[in-house]
Parts: C-alpha cells; sequence; structure tokens
C-alpha cells in the first residue's frame, strides 16, 4: 500500500519518484499539469495523480490513503502549495517534510540585478532598451506581457504543452517570442538562445543548481550580459540525504512483498487446448494457484493430463479479493502465484479489482489475457462480433428488452445466477419479443459443449 506522498513538478520530484522507483517504494507523486504527469515514468510503485488541491482535499487524500510521510518537493516560489501542503500535514498528524533545494553562489558583483518579486523586476526594465531572454516559466509572462513598454521585447523560455502556448498567446505574444523546450540547458544552449534572440538581458529566477542557475549565469557571462534575478524566498526545509533516508523506511526490497509476484491469467472457454501459451506457462512455473473450482480443475487436468505432472501446486479456492489476500499473507514458501479467471482477464472479469487490492498491498503483479467467451462463441457461430454490443446479466440486472427498444441488433449477453436463458427468454416474450432468435452457448469449449 502506498504510504508515501510526494508533491512534485521539479526537477527534484522526479528524482525523488525515480529514487522510489529503484527502491521499489510505493508512492504517489502528485503534479498540476498532464505535461508533468508525462515525464514521471509510471511503473508498479510509482502511482502519478493530476491536478491541483487546496488543503480541504489534501487532508481528505491523506486521511483515505492512510499516508504517512509526505514530501514537498514543489517549486520554491509556489509559496501557496507549500502551505496548504504543510496545513494538511499539520491537521492529521502526518510527517511534513520539505526538499530544501540548494542555493546557488553569491551574485557577481556588477552582472546581476536582483529584485524581490517579479513586478519589481519589471519595473526597472522598462526604463532600459534591448531585447529581454525571459526564463522565469510561463506563469509569470502576464506581468511582463502586461507592460506596454516591454511586450515587444520578450522572448520568453517556456514549456512545450499546448496549454502554455495557447496561454502565452492569449496574452498578445507572438509565435516567433516564444522558445518551447524541457530543460535541463547547457551553458552552451543557453548562450544560443541568448545570442539568436539578441538578448540585452537574461530574467531568471534564483532556481539554484538543480534548477540550472550556473548554466544561465555562465551564458550571460560568456554572452557580456547581466542577468536580473528574482530572489527566492528564504526558507525552512530539510536535507535530501535525510528525506531519501526517510523514504528508505517503505521500501520493499527484501520484503515478501518484493519477492513474490501474482499472476492474474484469463485460461479461455476452459478446454485446456484454448489457454495461451503464455496462460500454460504460468500454470506451469506456478507454486501457488488460486481461483473457482472450475478453473482449478481445469489446470489440474492440464498439468496432468497434458503433462504427466504427478505433484499439483498448492490449490486453494479463492476468487474474490479479501479471499486471495487472505490466502497469499497466511501462506508462505511461495514466490509465483497464479489467480485463475475464466475467459479473458479484461471482460467481464474480477481481474479489475484483484488487481486495485494487489497494488494497494504493494504486490508485483501481471494480467494475462485469454480468448473470451464472446469471441470462441462467435467463431463457432461463424459471425462476426465487431458490430455487436457485448453485455452481462451475470450477479447484476440487466433489462433485455430496453436494450432491443434502442436497435440493438446483435447482443451479446453473458447470463448466470437470477438471470437463466429461460428467464431472460421469458422476458423477451412478455416484452413482445418472442419472434427474437436467441442461441445459446453452453458449456463453451468442453465435450458437452
Amino acid at each position: 500500500m502506498c504510504k508515501v506522498l510526494i508533491f512534485g513538478g521539479t526537477t527534484e520530484g522526479r528524482h525523488l519518484a525515480e529514487y522510489c522507483s529503484a527502491k521499489k517504494i510505493p508512492a504517489y507523486v502528485s503534479v498540476v499539469s498532464g505535461y508533468g504527469k508525462e515525464l514521471l515514468k509510471e511503473d508498479l510503485y510509482i502511482k502519478p495523480l493530476m491536478g491541483a488541491m487546496d488543503a480541504e482535499q489534501m487532508k481528505e487524500f491523506l486521511i483515505k490513503q492512510e499516508i504517512e510521510l509526505v514530501v514537498d518537493a514543489t517549486h520554491p516560489y509556489a509559496r501557496t502549495a507549500t502551505e496548504n501542503i504543510r496545513l494538511a500535514c499539520r491537521e492529521t498528524g502526518v510527517l511534513f517534510l520539505r526538499f530544501l533545494r540548494t542555493i546557488g553562489e553569491e551574485e557577481e558583483e556588477g552582472r546581476e540585478k536582483r529584485f524581490p518579486t517579479v513586478e519589481e523586476a519589471v519595473k526597472w526594465l522598462e526604463g532600459t532598451t534591448g531585447n529581454i531572454f525571459v526564463t522565469t516559466g510561463s506563469k509569470e509572462l502576464s506581468v511582463f506581457a502586461g507592460s506596454k513598454l516591454l511586450r515587444e521585447r520578450i522572448y520568453a523560455r517556456v514549456l512545450p504543452s499546448s496549454a502554455v502556448v495557447e496561454m502565452c498567446e492569449s496574452l498578445g505574444m507572438k509565435g516567433r517570442q516564444l522558445i518551447c523546450m524541457q530543460g535541463p540547458f547547457s551553458a552552451e544552449l543557453n548562450l544560443a538562445m541568448l545570442r539568436e534572440t539578441k538578448a540585452a538581458y537574461l530574467v531568471t529566477k534564483e532556481t539554484g543548481k538543480v534548477g540550472g542557475f550556473e548554466e544561465k549565469r555562465e551564458a550571460a557571462r560568456r554572452c557580456g550580459i547581466p542577468m536580473v534575478v528574482i530572489g527566492r524566498p528564504r526558507e525552512e526545509g530539510t536535507d535530501p540525504e535525510q528525506i531519501y533516508s526517510q523514504l528508505s523506511r517503505f521500501s520493499l526490497l527484501g520484503t515478501p512483498q518484493e519477492r513474490r509476484r501474482v499472476l492474474l491469467v484469463g485460461i479461455g472457454p476452459g478446454a485446456s487446448r484454448l489457454m495461451t501459451e503464455e496462460a500454460r506457462e504460468a500454470i506451469r512455473s506456478s507454486d501457488f494457484l488460486l481461483g473457482a473450482p472450475r478453473m482449478l480443475l481445469a489446470a489440474a487436468q492440464y498439468l496432468k493430463e497434458e503433462l504427466g505432472q504427478e505433484r499439483l501446486p498448492e490449490m486453494r479456492e479463492a476468487y474474490l479479493e479479501q479471499q486471495v489476500e487472505e490466502e497469499l499473507r497466511l501462506h508462505t514458501g511461495w514466490q509465483q502465484a497464479v489467480v485463475l479467471y475464466s475467459g479473458d482477464s479484461g471482460f467481464y472479469s474480477g481481474t479489475k479489482k484483484m488487481a486495485g487490492m494487489l497494488e494497494q498491498q504493494g504486490y508485483e503483479f501481471r494480467i494475462l489475457p485469454g480468448i473470451s467467451s464472446v469471441s470462441y462463441f462467435a467463431s463457432r457461430l461463424g459471425i462476426s462480433w465487431e458490430d455487436g454490443t457485448l453485455e452481462t446479466a451475470h450477479g447484476r440486472e440487466f433489462d433485455v428488452t430496453k436494450a432491443l427498444e434502442e436497435g440493438k441488433r446483435k447482443l451479446f449477453l453473458l447470463t448466470g445466477g437470477k438471470n437463466s436463458v429461460g428467464e431472460l427468454c421469458l422476458r423477451l416474450t412478455e416484452g413482445e419479443f418472442g419472434q427474437v432468435k436467441v442461441t445459446v452457448g453452453e458449456n463453451l469449449s468442453y465435450p458437452e459443449e
């Protein structure tokens, strides 16, 4: 289960996510934009969250997910976000760590103009001449573009996102004024951009070493132009080494969850000859099989009749999430467990809920698809199913007459429980659809098909 929440959107946030992935630390990583999510490498351990949250939403998430550690790796200038995160953690009792970004070297005398706010920097620049290369990001551009004296002089480097470009254009920025790229940038690349834009000033935030501050400073020095620096707020935080140490407490390395793997396997209609080779290999290499009786029987028959295997892996009747979770937890000595499902694991299957449970418990797992009953049934009827409507009445209510009234001409319907074929045909007759042709597939793929 994920006990760690990282608020990212920065280089440090990505580094923390990569560390968690490498050390097998399940963690949620919250980013504001879709572009920030794209930069994350989502895997078994990293679960990206997209969209801004206020303090109340953060509190709800911390409580619901039972988070134990929050790392704030948002940008140093994102003061509101940090205040909300700190407040949510304080009110829920969750450990809060603020990632302290390394500050760059002190300003070079005569080469840098420093201002506490963007507004003051803009006011000073209005008294100058020449092009301005702005690297503060898209959020502050409205202040620069809002100045009639600066709007035509600005060249801005922003993230390569369509939403960002649209926002810049709404501020009156022309395409030639935008450089859409994702960092980090070397001093040489910064220098090339300064020369290409004929910049007289380079505007930046005090982003520190990770944010490429020194590379910008070097480029400005070599170009012979001053830097306009927006000083970042001084803040208290935690040393990165201490943060990595705290994160390591949640690593699954060396634990039963890390060593074990669970495969969720669709075995097809039922007959072993219709199992995929991938499913057969999973059953052969498993030392713990779980599933409903019919699925376990199919696996046992395959191992005995086709392989002549006398010693079978441990088998337990369990197919609901709580049942499987308990079996996996209580039984020892297994490294690979297989949970068997009929048909295809992605078609009205229990794999969706099961995958959620395994994810929460921190187990490594894979889903292996099988031949769906619909695919097999259509092939036996000699028809295509690409134009059919797929529905299920197995364990749920389904109004078959309503579906026909809506004009569905070819309906594939899974039945079961109280919704037997006879019951459905009765409903059709009572609903004045007695003339509809019904073809029933039962015991598909078995000798008694």
